[in-house]
């Protein structure tokens, strides 16, 4: 626990929390919900020290909302990369970056979401994330050959596609960073740069992906903006 308060704008400030603003962020949640339980269930008493709201926001600048990503130049050798590792969460990794997907979508997909006439992924809306409410439309997704052969090659004795550690049997929340997180790991180990993002300075993140196909659709191809909007199951809206 911080002994006195930080100013917010000293670069020199937490350093996990500043070079690892989403891990961070996201350790920091857990801790807040264990001791959350730990009072509930009266082993201990007092102030949750892990609170954002009032407390920590007070001490620790504001998590960073742009999610570290990989110029979609590097993709090629980091997909290569990824391919040669093991795993369910590399696995889930891969499938999310070559739909698209947000991660929670990927964790929370089922078998029966999929369909093998078509080959294609629908993720219903109730999953989905809406900008206002809830979404009224699933969300399709038509799977390239790699994603088809990713899906082939998983077990299917579980409900989840990518079965995990997690209450529910899916994947863990941090199933897939931690793909990222080894993979950078053994590179330092090789004496070779960590992937990431090189105008934030941070380790690429997940959802970093879904915007680097957003650049890429801008980039290299010549579909409208709707269409992008549309692959990555954000709201269009139909007002003219």
């Amino acid at each position: 626990m911080l002994k006195q308060p930080v100013d917010k704008k000293d670069p020199d400030g937490p350093t996990f929390w500043i070079a690892r603003t989403e891990t961070a962020s996201r350790v920091r949640g857990r801790i807040e919900n264990v001791l959350d339980w730990a009072y509930a269930s009266k082993p201990r008493e007092g102030e949750n020290p892990a609170r954002w709201k009032g407390l920590l926001d007070q001490l620790l600048p504001a998590p960073v909302e742009n999610h570290p990503a990989l110029p979609y130049r590097d993709l090629p050798a980091f997909m290569a990369e990824l391919r040669g590792r093991d795993g369910v969460g590399a696995r889930a990794l891969e499938f999310t970056i070559l739909c698209a997907a947000r991660s929670e979508d990927t964790r929370g997909g089922k078998w029966t979401e999929i369909d093998e006439a078509e080959w294609t992924w629908t993720v219903p809306a109730a999953r989905l994330k809406g900008r206002r409410g809830r979404r009224k439309y699933d969300h399709v997704v038509p799977l390239s050959d790699r994603a088809i052969r990713t899906l082939q090659d998983l077990p299917r004795e579980e409900e989840y596609i990518f079965a995990g550690g997690s209450d529910e049997g899916s994947l863990s929340n941090n199933g897939m960073a931690s793909v990222i997180d080894r993979m950078n790991d053994d590179r330092v180990a090789a004496g070779r740069p960590k992937w990431i993002d090189p105008r934030l300075q941070r380790e690429v993140v997940p959802h970093g992906f879904r915007s680097r196909f957003k650049d890429w659709c801008g980039d290299e191809t010549h579909y409208p903006n709707e269409m992008s909007e549309m692959a990555l199951a954000h709201t269009v809206s139909d007002k003219r």
